[in-house]
């Protein structure tokens, strides 16, 4: 009877713990649901890279970033409001990355969610002297634009629009520079027509 007794005994506090293990992994589990993935390319004179940017990362999670081109992985935790980002590796060939979210729980195993992340092909072109100075202006010239021309044709597109480009704030200027003597005597003239028939519907009232 007492041999029986500690059997149903150890049996309810197992299964006492397999249903806490379980709650405490569907609490992670709802947790990792709410996490949001996203893609962003920056260009800018401190840094040029697609940077994943992960959002609602809570403290009892963390994620895995791996990519397929080296199969290089690192761990990140999320910061005080549950955010981290990766800056990615600019190669000439576009990078699949996988996003695994795990729990800190050792009781709590496997991957709770998952995600993929391919990055572009990296423009190679952009990095040519052609190109200093026109990252944002010239189309051809994004560190992430797909381009499918010759070297050559490239440097001669990119100056072609570099001498567009130029004719066109030489016009901008011009106008700038000179709208005060175009735009001064209309103005001055509608001055003059205002005050001229104002004069003449005064003249008429007091006749």
């Amino acid at each position: 009877m007492r041999k029986s007794f500690w059997i149903i005994f150890l049996l309810a506090v197992f299964n006492i713990g397999l249903l806490n293990i379980k709650a405490d992994c569907e609490e992670d589990r709802e947790d990792a649901s709410f996490l949001e993935v996203y893609k962003n390319n920056i260009v800018n004179e401190e840094v040029t890279t697609t940077r994943i940017d992960i959002m609602n990362l809570t403290s009892n999670l963390y994620v895995t970033i791996t990519n397929n081109y080296n199969n290089d992985s690192v761990r990140l935790e999320g910061d005080a409001l549950g955010n981290v980002y990766y800056d990615t590796v600019n190669v000439h060939k576009g990078i699949k990355y996988e996003i695994n979210v795990y729990s800190k729980d050792s009781t709590c195993k496997g991957i709770l969610k998952a995600f993929d992340v391919v990055t572009e092909k990296y423009n190679e072109y952009s990095s040519l002297d052609v190109c200093i100075g026109h990252y944002e202006d010239i189309e051809l010239c994004n560190p992430f634009k797909k381009v499918d021309l010759s070297m050559e044709d490239f440097i001669k597109e990119v100056n072609n629009q570099i001498n567009e480009l130029s004719k066109a704030n030489e016009s901008v200027n011009y106008v700038k520079e000179y709208y005060l003597y175009v735009l001064g005597p209309i103005v001055i003239g509608l001055i003059v027509f205002a005050i001229k028939v104002y004069l003449l519907r005064r003249g008429k009232e007091n006749e």
